[in-house]
């Protein structure tokens, strides 16, 4: 059916509200006409009485529907309109004896403020109790908000509202109840994180800590073809490697000079791996001097004697062979030797632990200048030598 009203008599228009049912939902229209006399006054009622609008008619208004119940009403309420929006209750869990969450949806040109009013009674405004939106009030998206301090076993009616300097707008109402006292489902919360996947602790080994210790003592060994003294002195340090040197002499005849860098390192190790299986052994030396010609190769085996710290080029004891390790001259500041044969065959009682012996193993006449001397840390450095054991 139809009615018709004056919204206005300054501009002397009519409003027409039609009601028509579109898949069992009642819905309704609205249409206005500025009057041209009695004419368009019977026309008005003859829509009515035929239950649909008249030709001269322009249908202006909008339906709304809302997620509970098969029909909507619309209340334009005293100087407010309506923009087709909704005020939904969100799903009975979100509802307590003391709260309750309201989602709105609704919108309005130049809205300053959007939010939800409520109250006890039907028909609630913005003079009972609202709950203003966070977002911006220009905003047209969805909005919920939560209602606190409520009384339990109560029935309250919502609307979602915008206003602008103009105007306040409301959606559809909806009520709802909030549940006996004590009866509190509680806000939604975040589902609970996972609890820590437990690992188990990690085997107790069974074997020694690795072993970590700098040299006892480190000297440098000499020996020159032009100066024999060199050949009896000995030093602290770590140098490895030759320095060659073709000139000719006052005569004319050509000459070389040379001086044989070696140098001996010795751990007191023997009580930390006596009878002990070693997985891993490394001798880790630093740097400080680089070989300026590298076109050679250094070696590093065990002494198969004691030695002091009177070590020379003369009086040095032979070494083992065997289980000897080749590096060239280093390039990094840090070099590390590979030794687990040697410290193995320590451990085991296969050889006694005399030390390393660290030499150049091109140790030949080149016939022509050469300078293949590395400089390492020693033991009075921050950086000194260090022998690295592993354990199994």
């Amino acid at each position: 059916m139809g009615v018709w009203t004056e919204t206005n008599p300054s501009d002397i228009r009519l409003l027409y509200q039609y009601f028509y049912r579109e898949n069992n939902v009642l819905r309704k229209g609205m249409a206005t006409k500025k009057k041209k006399g009695w004419g368009l006054l019977l026309s008005i009622w003859v829509a009515a009485l035929s239950g649909c609008p008249n030709d001269d008619f322009k249908n202006t208004g909008s339906t709304s529907t809302t997620d509970i119940g098969s029909t909507s009403t619309t209340n334009t309420g005293n100087n407010t309109g309506n923009t087709g929006s909704t005020s939904t209750i969100v799903p009975d869990e979100h509802i307590g004896s003391t709260f309750a969450i309201v989602r709105g949806d609704i919108s309005l040109p130049n809205s300053t403020e959007r939010g939800v009013c409520y109250s006890t009674a039907p028909t609630p405004t913005t003079e009972d109790s609202k709950v203003v939106d966070s977002g911006d009030g220009t905003d047209t998206s969805p909005f919920t908000v939560t209602l606190n301090g409520l009384t339990p076993s109560t029935t309250y009616y919502v609307r979602s509202y915008a206003m602008n300097a103009e105007r306040t707008v409301y959606g559809d109402e909806q009520s709802f109840k909030t549940l006996a006292e004590n009866n509190e489902p509680g806000p939604p919360v975040s589902p609970p994180s996972p609890p820590p996947v437990q690992l188990p602790p990690p085997p107790i080994s069974s074997f020694p800590p690795p072993l970590s210790i700098k040299p006892t003592r480190n000297n440098v060994m000499k020996y020159s073809n032009m100066d024999s003294n060199l050949n009896n002195q000995s030093s602290a340090g770590v140098i490895v490697g030759n320095f060659w040197v073709m000139h000719n002499d006052p005569f004319g005849t050509r000459i070389q000079n040379f001086i044989l860098y070696s140098s001996a390192l010795f751990f007191d190790v023997h009580s930390q791996i006596a009878g002990k299986n070693i997985r891993k052994a490394e001798l880790w030396l630093h740097v400080r001097s680089f070989a300026l010609q590298k076109n050679t190769q250094y070696g590093i085996a065990a002494f198969a004697g004691p030695w002091g710290s009177n070590i020379t080029a003369n009086n040095m004891p032979q070494y083992y062979t065997a289980s000897q390790t080749t590096f060239v001259p280093p390039t990094a500041l840090l070099t590390v030797l590979d030794v687990t044969d040697i410290v193995r065959n320590w451990a085991n009682g296969t050889w006694v632990n005399n030390g390393f012996y660290l030499f150049d193993r091109n140790a030949v006449f080149p016939y022509n200048s050469d300078t293949r001397v590395t400089f390492f840390h020693d033991t009075s450095s921050e950086l000194p030598p260090s022998l690295h054991i592993e354990f199994q």
